[in-house]
């Protein structure tokens, strides 16, 4: 269990410049951080009435784990149960496993490990995803190098924003917005940085998911 909450833990961090950006498009633009399938994809008929999934950000699929693997109430150990859930990926576009980076095709069933260790979590095909070494606590990762995770399948883009982290300066304006766009057909990565460059901090670098 102890290496269940680690790895918990350690996606948190890495996930920060993905997360925070998330929070700042709440402020700036009223974003819906956390949302039901329905929102991403109204065609999709089976999407649409799945309410064990959900989207986070634009980026990611969560499939959480709603029942028992490990034990029962009263700490029963559960024998023989196997360590899979069967999650849908909507159809529309392409689906990879964050942790195998494993490509699926979306609209279908699949079954997939969902050991203690990792939640299912899967990533639309088209998505920049910023993330750094994770630290011990955010203070810690200030101003760290960030890697933009991008999964081919579709043209892309994510705003990563940026500010001092603390107090209440983003309200006069104290932020920096950097727009990464993906092309799919060249597989090339731009940026464009607007804003109060003082908060443009850490090394951007550009990992191609193959």
């Amino acid at each position: 269990f102890y290496k269940a909450l680690l790895s918990a833990d350690k996606l948190r961090y890495s996930l920060m410049p993905y997360i925070y950006s998330l929070a700042g498009m709440v402020w700036l633009k009223d974003y819906t951080m956390l949302r039901m399938l329905v929102f991403d994809f109204p065609e999709d008929e089976i999407a649409t009435n799945i309410k064990d999934e959900f989207m986070f950000g634009p980026a990611f699929l969560v499939c959480p784990v709603t029942e028992p693997m490990y034990y029962e109430v009263d700490s029963v150990p559960i024998s023989g149960h196997d360590k899979k859930r069967t999650v849908y990926l909507p159809k529309g576009t392409g689906w990879y496993d964050y942790y195998t980076n494993e490509y699926f095709e979306g609209g279908q069933y699949i079954s997939v490990d969902a050991s203690i260790e990792h939640i299912p979590l899967f990533v639309r095909a088209g998505s920049i995803i910023p993330t750094s070494e994770p630290g011990f606590n955010t203070k810690a990762m200030s101003g760290a190098d960030i890697e933009l995770r991008v999964y081919p399948g579709n043209d892309g883009s994510f705003v990563l924003y940026e500010d001092a982290e603390d107090g209440y300066g983003y309200e006069n304006g104290e932020y920096c917005l950097t727009e990464i766009i993906f092309n799919d057909t060249d597989k090339s990565v731009s940026q464009n940085t607007t804003g109060d460059t003082r908060f443009r901090k850490g090394k951007l670098s550009v990992k191609i998911i193959r």
